[in-house]
């Protein structure tokens, strides 16, 4: 049992956030689902929280030179998009727009 779980998962958020992002850029479609649904999870219950850790974390990887990568991490924010909050994705979307933008191009 956890007795502080935002403070556990500050812990071991950016090892989990690899695994997740290796798992979204997987080409086995089991491990994006579940990868997918786990992200899309912690952010409907953790909200802003988790947000102002994840965000970076995504941003920062979509400068990786591994085009699989990258399309995890995209992966992963459309299932943001798809989950959050629009009052706790309000904040991040001038940075989110402008990275998704650049992905595409």
């Amino acid at each position: 049992l956890v007795n502080n779980t935002p403070r556990q998962l500050s812990i071991i958020l950016a090892t989990l956030m690899n695994h997740v992002i290796l798992d979204l850029a997987s080409t086995n479609e089991e491990r994006q689902t579940a990868a997918g649904h786990a992200l899309g999870e912690l952010v409907q219950k953790m909200g802003d929280h988790v947000l102002s850790q994840i965000i970076p974390i995504l941003l920062d990887r979509l400068d990786s030179t591994a085009s699989h990568v990258r399309q995890g991490v995209c992966l992963g924010l459309s299932e943001i998009m798809a989950t959050g909050r629009r009052n706790d994705l309000s904040a991040y979307m001038v940075d989110i727009i402008p990275a998704v933008r650049d992905s595409l191009c």
